[in-house]
């Protein structure tokens, strides 16, 4: 297509080629008796279509028609600005505030003369290094200075440039937006404002911008409107909580606090059920009438597994050893796997009360289950074994843990140790809990979490949160 156009003392020089995409016109223009060449083109916003004049890479013009003559005197006056490539050489935290003083100056960004801005900073110092063409400059001075010593130095360079009020605004919403603006710093500008969206949350609204929340340590990424609902919440001052069919002790300072008021003056017990208060040391008769006293490891359905080697039921009515003293476990359905401190990892049949199988596996550190099977850590690996217990394969690892979603591997002491439980795990790293259970979650200054039927106490400095299966 060809296509001519004529503003003031103008005429095209060659045609150009369009396209449903984009299309370009290349212009030759007499402005204020300055010679200027560029190109007005089309490009795509978002789903909006604008016209663009471009020359020396740098934007001078944007919007939804072609530019008017205006706009062109407008285009006139910032083309009288000098064009420069910029190479910096400095942190990257000071290259915000380089590109801000050229603009501040009127000195444009594009495709110009080599202008190489050198910056180091120690301490309280600063070494500021300018060159452009024949000019050069450098100078030590104060870590404060940075911004008046460069800005100097490049006024030096350059000088007295008149800079145009005006210029372009491209907002970018859900819509595109241009205007003519003034006080501009550049010819043409984009912002993406931020936007606010309401959260409820519990009854509350609030307005935030978007970005990655920690809602009930949950990480949430905002980008529209939200109603958090979640099963956890938070007791400040707490330092263990229990929950007794739908209400929740507390446990604070050698008290069990319950929700009308009474409390027992008691240590901190393992657990509190309906019909007994669950200490965290609990007295069975081994082989031989011998009465021991044994550390609760964990409760699964109406059994409890006892560090000692042992398995109880709640009522204590009987008692089975199934191994020397425990380090893990883990269940599924009728079947508990455990692993001992003799590296043996056994099988025990809940029902009928029996070991099915075992087999030692030296150095053995973790026990957990997914799916059918069984994982155990030894070394730097975890393997996958059957129900059976036969090895199928095995993974490099430093650490690992199971929940609904699978299996999850560390590779390294630095991305924190693992609590392994029956029903999920948790990543600690630095007094951060990743907890993973129903959805992964995070929480900082945490001391300490408690697995639960129910849910997870997960205990931090000021209190407990609580979340629910």
């Amino acid at each position: 297509m060809e296509t001519r156009r004529y503003f003031e003392s103008s005429g095209v020089e060659r045609s150009v080629k369009s396209s449903r995409y984009c299309t370009a016109t290349w212009f030759v223009l007499i402005c204020s008796g300055l010679l200027i060449a560029g190109t007005v083109s089309q490009i795509w916003i978002l789903n909006q279509p604008v016209y663009i004049y471009e020359q020396s890479g740098v934007l001078y013009y944007a919007g939804f028609t072609e530019p008017a003559s205006s706009d062109f005197d407008l285009i006139a006056s910032w083309t009288k600005l000098p064009v420069v490539q910029l190479f910096y050489d400095g942190p990257d935290q000071l290259r915000k505030m380089v590109e801000e003083i050229l603009c501040e100056i009127g000195i444009q960004i594009g495709l110009g003369d080599f202008l190489l801005i050198k910056l180091r900073v120690k301490d309280e110092l600063c070494h500021v290094e300018v060159k452009y063409r024949d000019f050069s400059y450098e100078e030590n001075a104060g870590a404060s200075q940075i911004r008046e010593v460069l800005s100097s130095s490049l006024r030096g360079i350059f000088p007295i440039l008149e800079k145009p009020s005006d210029g372009y605004l491209v907002e970018i919403r859900d819509d595109v937006e241009i205007k003519r603006t003034h006080n501009a710093i550049k010819p043409v500008s984009f912002l993406i404002p931020e936007k606010l969206y309401e959260v409820a949350i519990k009854g509350e609204t609030r307005l935030l911008p978007e970005g990655f929340y920690n809602f009930f340590g949950q990480i949430v990424y905002l980008n529209k409107n939200m109603k958090i609902e979640d099963s956890a919440f938070f007791i400040e001052g707490a330092q263990m909580v229990y929950k007794l069919k739908n209400e929740f002790l507390v446990y604070r300072d050698g008290k069990l606090l319950y929700p009308d008021g009474q409390f027992l003056v008691i240590d901190e017990p393992y657990d509190v059920l309906e019909e007994k208060i669950l200490p965290k040391l609990v007295a069975v008769k081994a082989e031989g009438g011998m009465q021991i006293n044994s550390a609760i490891l964990g409760k699964y359905r109406e059994f409890l597994i006892l560090a000692s080697g042992m398995i109880v039921p709640l009522d204590f009515s009987w008692v089975m050893k199934i191994s020397n003293p425990l380090i893990e476990w883990c269940a599924k359905g009728d079947e508990l796997y455990v692993l001992d401190l003799s590296s043996f990892v056994k099988a025990v049949d809940l029902k009928r009360k029996k070991i099915l199988w075992e087999k030692h596996i030296p150095g053995a550190w973790g026990i957990s289950c997914f799916d059918d099977y069984i994982y155990v850590g030894v070394g730097q690996k975890v393997l996958k074994l059957d129900r059976n217990g036969n090895v199928l394969s095995e993974e490099n690892c430093n650490d690992f843990g199971s929940w609904r979603e699978g299996i999850i591997i560390l590779k390294s002491e630095e991305e924190g140790f693992i609590v392994r439980n029956n029903k999920g795990f948790v990543v600690m790293k630095n007094g951060q809990a990743t907890l993973y259970m129903d959805e992964p979650r995070v929480f900082d200054n945490v001391l300490r979490v408690k697995f639960f039927d129910w849910g997870t106490v997960v205990q931090t400095e000021t209190g407990c949160w609580v979340v629910e299966n």
